[in-house]
């Protein structure tokens, strides 16, 4: 069993993104990760040709998403001899033999992929993001056992706000995180527990990603209530384009380059909100960057003024209070 992999979900769809990932893997996967991707039954043959070219020289490998979903039919730590308590309402109950691409169904993929047996952590890649600098296993495990953190306050302690129920789901008090997201680590053991624990209670991943959409949510909530191991901070060394607007702006001043100087082992460019699937800068940049500098120059010059005039008036009336008091004596 592999200690860390790298795992993605996708599909026909995203092809043309799963290929950047994969060339971009092939370039920078400096401790040769293995690169496991699940895609739909009805997209496996054509997208394993397109990807996997036999050059490579690490481990990678496809799997359908069907073989995931159908190893929930086997619960974990269920003996053998004895009726399971599985509940009926299993994510197959909706699929049938062939899984639904949806939003939902992406993440049960995530959740599931730890009942292969593969490995014992896996780092949950989107088709959205690919590398621009060499990663190490270093970079997702603070050791063999501990994976990094992916975790950020958030702000909006609202009833309302998604991850809040998460929280209140497990019952705990104090500070509203966010979890996660592309580059998160899953750990094999600590999703054996927890779907152990839902077990239990007649419950599955599917009921909570019905309730509340979030995977990553879930995962770091129930690391926060059980502490299977420390929790350790980082945040992914990955540079999140949200919007088209960020990207347009971004790229006016930073090359790749510049990106991979920050620090930067990946970049993120969402799917559904940034129209461009690849980092590119504006030819314009210097022009761009000029005119920053400009903007910055002419700020300091009225602060300076500004700063000028305040010390100005502050020493006059350091001169002026005396001869007031002067005055009023005379």
């Amino acid at each position: 069993m592999k200690n860390l992999v790298l795992m993605c979900k996708s599909y026909i769809d995203d092809l043309h993104r799963l290929k950047l990932l994969k060339n971009s893997i092939d370039k920078f996967n400096a401790d040769k990760l293995p690169f496991y991707i699940c895609v739909p039954k009805v997209d496996f043959e054509i997208m394993r040709n397109e990807i996997v070219t036999g050059n490579e020289d690490y481990e990678i490998k496809f799997f359908t998403d069907e073989q995931v979903i159908a190893s929930t039919n086997q619960p974990t730590n269920q003996p053998t001899n004895q009726p399971t308590n599985q509940p009926t309402n299993q994510p197959t109950s909706l699929c049938g033999n062939n899984l639904t691409q949806t939003w939902l169904s992406q993440q049960l993929i995530k959740l599931y992929f730890f009942k292969l047996g593969l490995c014992k952590f896996y780092v949950c890649l989107d088709s959205d993001c690919y590398y621009i600098n060499n990663f190490y296993e270093k970079d997702y495990m603070y050791n063999d056992s501990t994976p990094y953190t992916l975790l950020k306050k958030k702000y909006i302690d609202s009833s309302n706000d998604e991850n809040f129920k998460i929280k209140e789901y497990f019952k705990r008090d104090g500070v509203l995180y966010s979890f996660g997201g592309c580059c998160s680590v899953f750990s094999s053991e600590v999703l054996k527990s927890f779907e152990s624990a839902l077990l239990e209670n007649s419950l599955t991943f599917f009921d909570l990603i019905t309730l509340v959409p979030w995977e990553f949510q879930w995962y770091g909530e129930y690391v926060i209530n059980k502490k299977p191991y420390e929790i350790v901070l980082n945040d992914g060394n990955l540079k999140v384009i949200s919007y088209q607007k960020e990207y347009n702006e971004l790229r006016k001043i930073y090359t790749l380059k510049n990106l991979r100087d920050k620090g930067y082992k990946a970049i993120c460019m969402q799917a559904g909100w940034v129209k461009e699937i690849e980092y590119k800068h504006s030819p314009f940049i210097r022009f761009y960057r000029a005119i920053e500098k400009f903007k910055f120059a002419l700020y300091e010059r009225n602060m300076e003024k500004k700063l000028n005039k305040r010390i100005e008036n502050y020493c006059k009336s350091l001169i002026r209070a005396p001869i007031r008091e002067f005055l009023r004596e005379v």
